[in-house]
C-alpha cells in the first residue's frame, strides 16, 4: 500500500474495524481528517494511521482469547479473573494495575439505564442512548454539570 493511499467511506470503516454510519459522523464532528471529491468524502490514510499511536495505547482485557490479535498491535496487558480481579506488572507505575473493573461498571450503569429508565432501546437510537450514557459516565464527578451543559446549550 502506496503511503498517498486515499480511502472511500466504506474503506475507512473496513479499516477502522467501525460502522459507515459511525465514519459519518466522525467526519461531521470534526474528529478525523477528511476532504470532498465531488460529493463524496476521501481519507488519506496516512493521516489516519497518525492519528493512532500504538506506542501510547495500552489495553487491558480478561483472558478470553479473542483479544490476542491485539498483542502485535498495542501493549496487551490481561488478567485472570481465577487468580483476583486486580494486579500490579511491570507497567503498573506507568499504566496503573490491570483490571476490567472500569468497563465493566460503565456496562452495568448501561444495562441499570435500559432495565430502569429507558425500558425500551431500539437499534435506531441506541447511538444516543450510548451517547448519552457516555456523557454521564465521564462526567459522573463533575458537580457542575448541569451548569456546563447549559453553557454548552445557549453558547452562540
Amino acid at each position: 500500500m502506496a503511503d498517498d493511499e486515499i480511502l472511500t467511506v466504506k474503506e475507512l470503516a473496513e479499516y477502522l474495524k467501525i460502522a459507515e454510519k459511525t465514519a459519518y459522523r466522525f467526519v461531521a464532528e470534526g474528529k478525523i481528517p477528511a476532504f470532498k471529491v465531488g460529493s463524496a468524502w476521501r481519507f488519506k490514510k496516512d493521516a489516519i494511521a497518525a492519528m493512532m499511536d500504538p506506542a501510547k495505547t495500552v489495553l487491558n482485557t480478561d483472558e478470553y482469547s479473542g483479544y490476542n490479535g491485539m498483542n502485535a498491535k498495542v501493549i496487551h496487558r490481561t488478567i485472570s479473573h481465577k487468580h483476583g480481579y486486580s494486579r500490579r506488572d511491570l507497567f503498573s507505575g506507568q499504566f496503573g494495575n490491570i483490571h476490567t473493573n472500569t468497563i465493566e461498571g460503565f456496562w452495568a450503569i448501561v444495562k441499570r439505564a435500559v432495565y430502569g429508565q429507558f425500558h425500551h432501546v431500539s437499534k435506531k437510537y441506541l447511538p444516543l442512548y450510548m451517547n448519552e450514557l457516555t456523557y454521564r459516565y465521564n462526567n459522573r464527578g463533575n458537580n457542575n454539570v448541569l451548569e456546563d451543559l447549559l453553557c454548552l446549550a445557549i453558547k452562540p
